[in-house]
């Protein structure tokens, strides 16, 4: 059996920083692999980058409210739905479907970020 799920979470703010983090989880077979990743773009700062394959979980969705944390990445964040949940079969077979879902359609969001490159910085955006 394969099974691919894959989580995007972003966040912009009206003075142009941006988060983007990415949770994945892979099963085919025997073969388990998990994986997450922290892009943060701040205006006049470099870029930064952070990613894991340790204690990768999925969002858990209560009540319109989404919440993420990666302990490894030092990340933590809650998006709130502010439209109804979108959901599509983009192709099903004999051998499966594949759907898609976006479960937080333009949802206010807040985000505490600790990326370590080169030194550590602290955001958090609302």
């Amino acid at each position: 059996m394969f099974r691919l799920s894959k989580w995007y979470l972003d966040l912009v703010t009206p003075d142009g920083a941006a988060v983007i983090c990415y949770a994945m989880r892979l099963r085919w077979g025997s073969l388990r692999l998990r994986y997450a990743s922290i892009l943060l773009d701040i205006p006049g700062a470099k870029p930064e980058e952070a990613v894991t394959v340790r204690r990768v979980e999925r969002p858990v969705i209560d009540r319109g409210i989404l919440r993420w944390r990666s302990d490894p990445l030092d990340v933590q964040g809650e998006w709130r739905r502010q439209r109804p949940a979108i959901r599509e079969t983009l192709q099903r077979g004999r051998a499966g479907a594949v759907r898609w879902s976006c479960r937080m359609p333009r949802a206010t969001a807040e985000v505490c970020a600790v990326v370590s490159v080169l030194e550590t910085s602290m955001l958090v955006m609302s």
